[in-house]
C-alpha cells in the first residue's frame, strides 16, 4: 500500500545559527525570506558586486550571536551583527541567493573559485563516463591547475570524451589535463577515494 506524505517539495537554505534563510525554486535560485538579509564578501571581508561568489554573510532576527565557550570561533563568525558562513554564494538578484557550496570543498584556481560537485554532476552526463572528479594540484612552479580524473568502461571513447570535457570546463577554466581510468579506487562502501587519485599527480607517478 502506498501513501502520499506530500505532494508539494521544497528546497530551503538554513543554519543552526540563523534559522532559515532562503528557499529555492528548481533551478536553484533562492528566495530570501522578508526578514533575513544577505550579502557576500571575499576573504578580506569587502563586499562583492552583485553576481560576484564570495563567502555568504547572514543577518536574520533568528539569528545567535555567539557561540558558548568559544571567543575565538565567535570572533570569527559573528562580525557586526551579521554572521559569517563557511558558504558560499552568489546574489544574482536583490532578494535572491543562489548557494554554490562549502568553502572548504571550493577549488581555487588562479584565484577562480569553482564548486567541484555541480561540475562534476555535469561531466557525469556526458556519455560513456561512469564517474568524474575533480581537484587542484600544484605544478613545479606552484600554480594550482585542474584535474578531472575520468572513470570510464571504453578507451576508444577517450577523445570524444576530451571534446566534452572542453564544453563542460571552458565556461570555468582555459585549461585543464585530463585523466582516465576503467576503475577509481574506492572504499568498501564504494566511495572515491580522493586522496588515492590525488596521489597520483606526485612526481614520477
Amino acid at each position: 500500500m502506498q501513501a502520499s506524505v506530500t505532494n508539494e517539495v521544497v528546497s530551503t537554505y538554513s543554519s543552526n545559527e540563523t534559522g532559515y534563510i532562503s528557499i529555492a525554486d528548481d533551478g536553484g535560485v533562492g528566495e530570501l525570506f522578508p526578514d533575513v538579509s544577505v550579502r557576500i564578501v571575499d576573504d578580506d571581508g569587502k563586499m562583492r558586486n552583485m553576481g560576484e561568489s564570495g563567502t555568504i554573510m547572514v543577518r536574520s532576527p533568528r539569528m545567535g550571536s555567539h557561540y558558548l565557550w568559544n571567543a575565538d570561533e565567535t570572533r570569527k563568525h559573528f562580525i557586526d551583527g551579521w554572521f559569517r558562513t563557511s558558504d558560499i554564494g552568489v546574489v544574482p538578484a536583490p532578494g535572491k541567493l543562489i548557494v554554490i557550496g562549502r568553502a572548504d570543498d571550493m577549488i581555487n584556481i588562479g584565484g577562480i573559485k569553482l564548486a567541484p560537485y555541480p561540475i562534476e554532476e555535469r561531466i557525469r552526463t556526458i556519455e560513456g563516463i561512469n564517474d568524474a572528479v575533480l581537484m587542484s594540484h600544484a605544478n613545479e612552479m606552484g600554480v594550482a591547475e585542474l584535474h578531472v580524473f575520468i572513470e570510464r568502461s571504453d578507451p576508444a571513447l577517450d577523445e570524444r570524451i576530451g571534446q566534452a570535457l572542453v564544453a563542460v570546463l571552458r565556461r570555468h577554466v582555459m585549461t585543464f589535463a585530463a585523466h582516465y581510468a576503467t576503475r577509481f579506487p574506492r572504499t568498501l562502501t564504494g566511495k572515491v577515494q580522493r586522496n588515492a587519485l590525488k596521489a597520483r599527480l606526485a612526481p614520477g607517478k
